[in-house]
């Protein structure tokens, strides 16, 4: 081979890499577009999904059973809630989806209509601590969000059967763990208060629905899992 076939040879090779890598590029652009768009939209669309579910099943199995002011009483009674707990009905929470405990100002806010056991999960909340503390919980609420987001994204980069693959796909779960395991907590509480104030099925009922609610908090501490598969097959797609 002459000296002017290597040249054009490596010419050529050259052109090839740098289409290859820019193909490459332009891969790992759209599959962290994906990462960064299509799995969070897709988790919280799903957690969405799976909680309105729950809330629609409660309305089923209980219906017009919204928790009076006997149930809240003998719910704190039995589950030895801090009586400066307090409880408040209404005011900015319409819906039963937007009920939450506030650690910091002592207070269960609910809605007007909140089934006994949605009331008996927040109870949950309001009785005994969480691990990690209300500050570790803080922190495990806000972080494990941002580390799903960039632990599927990053995925563009990374073998898929590297260590750092690993890292990404499975660390914002770590994360998220404190988080699900207070929500358990909350339930487990919750379901053993609902049962020594309204029996059994009561407490199957309320277990029942809240299911899919606790369901929600996997599907979003998974998504760098499934979510990050498909971005690493987007971005090493020929």
């Amino acid at each position: 081979m002459s000296l002017q076939e290597y040249y054009e040879l490596g010419v050529k090779q050259a052109f090839m890499e740098k289409v290859s890598g820019s193909n490459k590029n332009e891969n790992r652009a759209k599959a962290v577009a994906l990462g960064a768009i299509a799995a969070p939209v897709a988790a919280n669309l799903g957690a969405v999904g799976l909680a309105a579910g729950g809330s629609a099943l409660e309305n089923k199995l209980t219906p017009g059973g919204a928790a009076g002011n006997d149930m809240l009483q003998g719910l704190r009674s039995h589950m030895n809630v801090d009586p400066r707990v307090s409880v408040e009905f209404g005011g900015q929470i319409r819906h039963p989806l937007m009920a939450h405990y506030d650690p910091r100002a002592k207070a269960v806010r609910v809605a007007h209509k909140t089934p006994p056991s949605l009331l008996a999960h927040e109870l949950g909340h309001a009785s005994g601590k969480p691990i990690l503390g209300w500050g570790g919980q803080a922190v495990s609420r806000k972080l494990a969000p941002l580390l799903a987001l960039a632990g599927t994204a990053g995925q563009a980069w990374t073998d898929p059967d590297s260590t750092a693959t690993n890292v990404l796909r499975y660390g914002p779960a770590v994360a998220a763990a404190p988080t699900f395991a207070e929500e358990v907590r909350a339930t487990t509480r919750g379901m053993k208060g609902l049962h020594r104030t309204g029996g059994k099925g009561a407490a199957l009922k309320g277990l029942l629905s809240l299911l899919p609610a606790l369901g929600t908090y996997g599907l979003a501490a998974t998504s760098p899992i499934w979510g990050g598969k498909l971005v690493q097959h987007l971005a090493n797609k020929d």
